[in-house]
């Protein structure tokens, strides 16, 4: 299978169909699938920005302390207030990544899914901190360490990548959207540099008809375009998280060397879901609008 860059253009994709998931602990637990590019080494660390980048982590831990306990009160409260708490976790979590948002157009606020690319952990931060959002995930992130408990506590929808449990999961996903949830979905199944945009996987875009089957209302379908800035000095893909880059190295590198970076978010318009008779000819409608959009944010991308 082949990647596309933001023009269209292949790129190598790796593919992991048949494997077993991996678990907390196993050589590549932690590792993202597309190695169709190779990172760029970060700069030098100072003792003056490794010290900042422990004062950091050390201000997400203790927002994340202040913060769990009204979460955890607005949960057993019911409604959506903490959708509010969780949002300022994510913009806290953004400051101290050294990062400002551009927000172009407006997600939707309830009832559909957001289909975003996807090039780092820090896309959480950003699409959390934009719109209140309830992540879908494979199954494996669930044991990652802090991400998989953050994913835990948000209501994130794990996801096996077994066709045997794919017409119970689109169930899922529907409803789930059809109470109110705003779902989001990077359906390119794998996170790369961001500076292009892999084929949108369609497998989960059964749920946007299961309408025609059942007689429920439509749910409606958003793409989203997350393109990150980083500030002079660093490499154009600093933010990307992807192939053998170490979870906690790549962590460590953004919280001691970013600073006045920029990620320029672009909510289009909700897909017409009339025009598109199935899920492929919906999935690639929606990745044309996700690399128009990075194409759009950055015209001097190469």
């Amino acid at each position: 299978m082949s990647g596309a860059n933001a023009s269209g253009s292949p790129e190598p994709l790796e593919e992991t169909q048949g494997a077993a998931p991996a678990r907390l602990g196993d050589p590549g637990w932690n590792e993202a699938t597309w190695n169709g590019a190779d990172p760029e080494a970060a700069p030098p660390k100072s003792l003056l920005s490794a010290t900042g980048g422990v004062l950091r982590l050390l201000l997400f831990v203790a927002v994340t302390l202040v913060l769990l306990p009204p979460f955890f009160a607005a949960r057993a409260l019911g409604g959506r207030r903490d959708r509010a708490i969780a949002a300022l976790w994510c913009g806290a979590g953004l400051s101290l990544c050294g990062l400002r948002t551009v927000q172009k157009g407006d997600p939707m606020r309830s009832g559909g899914a957001l289909l975003a690319n996807h090039a780092s952990w820090i896309d959480i931060l950003v699409i959390g901190w934009l719109a209140p959002v309830h992540f879908v995930a494979k199954a494996e992130v669930s044991g990652w360490p802090l991400f998989g408990w953050i994913g835990r506590i948000s209501n994130t929808v794990f996801i096996e990548r077994r066709r045997t449990e794919a017409k119970a999961q689109e169930r899922q996903l529907a409803e789930r959207a059809r109470d109110g949830d705003l779902l989001c979905i990077f359906p390119e199944g794998t996170s790369s540099d961001g500076l292009r945009v892999l084929p949108f996987k369609s497998s989960l875009f059964s749920m946007f008809f299961a309408h025609e089957v059942d007689g429920s209302a439509p749910v409606a379908a958003q793409p989203v375009t997350v393109d990150y800035r980083p500030n002079v000095g660093l490499p154009r893909s600093f933010y990307g998280w992807w192939g053998r880059m170490a979870l906690f190295t790549h962590l460590w590198d953004v919280v001691c060397l970013s600073r006045g970076g920029e990620v320029v978010v672009t909510f289009h318009t909700p897909l017409d879901l009339g025009i598109h008779g199935d899920r492929k000819s919906l999935a690639a409608a929606a990745q044309r609008d996700v690399a128009a959009g990075l194409a759009d944010s950055t015209p001097d991308r190469g």
